[in-house]
């Protein structure tokens, strides 16, 4: 039983050991995913948020609970950016 208990803290401690490697600062770190474009055909892409603002002429700012649809794609996060160009 105690061999059993070892291993059980081992393998969890192991977990807790990598996670702290892990910076949780985007604003510093590069993109786990590189930028794309998610459609080029505006008129099939569906948008949701809770709030938007006009940052400058062609960017919106999304914030909570953000969606993005297209034909191909999904998209869901806190905050999103759209530039238009």
């Amino acid at each position: 039983m105690k061999k059993q208990l070892a291993l059980s803290t081992i393998v969890l401690l192991s977990g807790v050991i990598n996670a702290q490697g892990l910076i949780l600062s985007c604003a510093q770190e590069p993109l786990l995913f590189p930028k794309q474009i998610l459609s080029t055909d505006t008129e099939s892409l569906d948008v949701l948020a809770d709030r938007s603002e006009i940052s400058k002429k062609d960017n919106y700012l999304l914030t909570g609970n953000v969606s993005l649809n297209s034909s191909q794609y999904y998209l869901a996060a806190d905050t999103i950016n759209i530039q238009k160009s």
